[in-house]
């Protein structure tokens, strides 16, 4: 009989940068997806395992649903590696990357990070994602910080 029950959350802060250094900041929750718990628990029996290295935007409007396995629409020149990985705090995982003025420039409504990725676009796993409404253009940066908790 299981006495203890854990749950990953994960929240997505977004923030936009504009030339004149005004910021734009939105916050989401998203769905951690079954090939993304899966990944954790095959850590905790020491099975080899991938940890989120990557991210992508997209333009799918479909919720997200815990049997995803790719965003709906990717959009593969938003395909970026996660550039900073710590621990937040004694629970939580952060993944932080930033997309310069010239990169990412368009309207997006979703956004996925995967595991075990490579520089090919739409490599490795969907660990979680969600639904957003980001609209960037080259006068912006696009900052985006990942936290996964475990409760």
């Amino acid at each position: 009989m299981m006495e203890d029950a854990l749950a990953l959350t994960g929240a997505i802060t977004i923030t936009l940068r504009h030339e004149d250094g005004t910021e734009e900041v939105q916050e989401y929750r998203n769905l951690i997806v079954n090939a993304g718990r899966a990944s954790i628990t095959n850590g905790l029996i020491g099975s080899t395992t991938a940890y989120p290295n990557y991210l992508e935007l997209g333009t799918g409007t479909t919720a997200a649903a815990a049997t995803d396995t790719a965003l709906g629409t990717p959009v593969t020149s938003t395909w970026k590696g996660i550039a900073a990985k710590t621990l937040y705090s004694t629970y939580i995982a952060s993944f932080d990357t930033t997309y310069v003025t010239s990169e990412a420039n368009g309207t997006y409504s979703e956004i996925g990070i995967f595991a075990g990725a490579t520089a090919t676009a739409n490599s490795g796993t969907l660990f979680a994602r969600a639904l957003v409404a980001i609209t960037k253009t080259s006068s912006m940066t696009l900052t985006v910080n990942w936290r996964i908790q475990v409760a």
